[in-house]
């Protein structure tokens, strides 16, 4: 593979929560860069195409031409972009094979084999952000930047600030701008009196929605995903739930009225709704030990519902396993 072979003059620091694609605009702004292609080249050894603003690409270029300095490929997606959020409940195997993509010189298949890809049911998550957030950044560091926390699916509410994020596509046009994407540009460009305006009940319901979707793109699983291991921790609090029969059967109809009361206050909420309606799908799968891909949401609304937050289901899943499973 080949890497650019520009000498970085400097490499400023990722910032609190930053995704990769707000620190490559960042850089251009210091770098003084005439165009916003020089600076690609110089950092990931881009040519010809923009940085997309979900998935990351070329990183192996990139922790070359930054000699490290903010950590190495693994390091970097962990904390600057949402693909642990993605890859989370995915085979060891998956992980390993989208980290070998992401690296390359192109990251085609990505979005598709984790669901972000447009299916008849998700497509290319948008963009987010948080005006408290953006007047913040701007007052600490001069300028305002794209949070990774706003970006992973589910987050609908600032996780800090409780407030309604400004939420726009990630269209055709955006995918192909020749210029970096901005959030206090997308703030200044709308109505914001076009915010949802939610009663209280669904607003503390996405709070702590947005506060589990950050926890889990965080959180560990001890000893990695395992079908198994789910299967486990998910039986053992629906026992504690009396959701399973006398023959070990799970009480389907019990379950499903459950699970519809738990979402009840956000069942008009667009993009909770659409994953709402696989509703105990992906926990039927693992109860049978099916093999099927499951977008995360869907997981995480389960387990919201289930164990009430992370901290409980990473406790129970690591308690109730044994190593051998």
């Amino acid at each position: 593979m080949i890497h650019s072979r520009a000498c970085l003059s400097f490499v400023p620091p990722l910032l609190p929560d930053q995704t990769l694609y707000s620190w490559g605009a960042m850089f251009h702004e210091m770098s003084g860069n005439a165009t916003v292609e020089e600076s690609l080249v110089q950092t990931f050894a881009l040519v010809r195409k923009g940085l997309h603003f979900h998935i990351p690409s070329h990183l192996e270029a990139f922790c070359a031409n930054t000699q490290l300095a903010l950590g190495t490929t693994e390091d970097i997606v962990e904390i600057a972009t949402t693909l642990p959020y993605y890859t989370k409940f995915r085979s060891p195997n998956v992980t390993s094979s989208i980290m070998k993509l992401v690296r390359s010189n192109s990251s085609h298949g990505v979005a598709q084999a984790l669901g972000m890809a447009k299916t008849a049911s998700y497509a290319h998550p948008p963009r987010r952000s948080c005006y408290q957030c953006i007047q913040a950044d701007i007052d600490t560091f001069g300028f305002a930047y794209w949070h990774r926390d706003h970006q992973l699916p589910g987050v609908l509410i600032c996780p800090k600030h409780g407030t309604t994020l400004l939420s726009l596509p990630y269209d055709h046009d955006s995918i192909h701008s020749e210029t970096f994407l901005r959030p206090d540009d997308d703030w200044n460009l709308i109505d914001t009196n076009t915010h949802p305006d939610w009663p209280s009940d669904t607003l503390i319901t996405l709070h702590r929605l947005a506060q589990l979707a950050t926890d889990m793109a965080r959180g560990e699983l001890m000893g990695g995903y395992s079908m198994s291991k789910m299967r486990d921790a998910c039986l053992s609090m629906l026992i504690e739930r009396n959701l399973i029969a006398s023959d070990d059967s799970l009480m389907v109809t019990q379950a499903l009225h459950d699970y519809e009361n738990h979402y009840n206050s956000i069942a008009d909420v667009p993009e909770i709704a659409m994953a709402s309606q696989s509703s105990i799908r992906p926990l039927l799968y693992v109860l049978r030990q099916v093999d099927c891909r499951t977008h995360p949401l869907e997981w995480m609304l389960v387990i919201d519902w289930l164990f009430g937050d992370w901290t409980t289901f990473q406790e129970r899943y690591r308690r109730v396993v044994s190593p051998n499973t």
